[in-house]
């Protein structure tokens, strides 16, 4: 299993069935970009072409080529946006000037984790967080389906400091866990005083 893969796992620990379906829905969802993109071009080259063969009727009696520009510029503008919300997917915002360390990679609830900023700046926050992703069915007019859902569990964060900070695991906290249809996720984080993106995971399992 590649770390990249399934970056909320730490190494050695297997993906359960959902994270695996959506380790493959992002490998779609970054397939779709490049089509949209050369998708928006084309549609943009297409009604610019008509603009300028309109533009070249002699003596201006043809139709006016506004609408063709400002369909070029508006087709070009939704594919990408789009195609911006598929690689968004793919790509979450992170601090990326901020990284942080843990002490060890399993850790029991209750425990505590040492945990180290190792790049940044040195007003930053750590944070151990918990996220859960779980399936739901949504109904529409003709159709039942089901889709992934996602939310925070559990997060704590507090200034890193220069020596670094221990960060306990609730005794009440979910454990780590790979499901079917629910995935428990433990990783730490820094991100900017205040709030802000935060850094790229450093994955946790977390027993019970």
């Amino acid at each position: 299993m590649a770390a990249g893969e399934h970056p909320h796992l730490p190494p050695g620990v297997e993906p359960g069935t959902q994270s695996r379906q959506l380790r493959m829905a992002r490998g779609v969802s970054g397939c779709i970009v490049p089509f949209l993109v050369i998708g928006g071009l084309l549609f943009g080259l297409g009604f610019a072409f008509f603009a300028a063969v309109i533009t070249s009727v002699p003596g201006g009696t043809g139709p006016s080529p506004l609408p063709f520009w400002a369909g070029a510029v508006g087709g070009i503008a939704i594919f990408w946006a789009i195609a911006f919300v598929f690689w968004r997917q793919t790509h979450p915002r992170r601090s990326r000037g901020l990284a942080a360390a843990v002490d060890r990679r399993r850790v029991r609830r209750g425990e505590p984790l040492g945990v180290q900023l190792t790049a940044g700046d040195p007003s930053a926050e750590l944070g151990l967080v918990c996220r859960v992703h779980y399936d739901v069915f949504r109904r529409t007019t003709d159709s039942t389906n089901r889709v992934t859902s996602k939310a925070t569990a559990w997060e704590r964060w507090t200034p890193a400091g220069p020596a670094g900070v221990t960060l306990t695991v609730p005794l009440d906290g979910p454990p780590s866990y790979e499901g079917t249809a629910v995935t428990f996720a433990w990783a730490v984080h820094a991100r900017p005083a205040g709030g802000g993106p935060p850094s790229d995971p450093v994955p946790v399992w977390v027993e019970p």
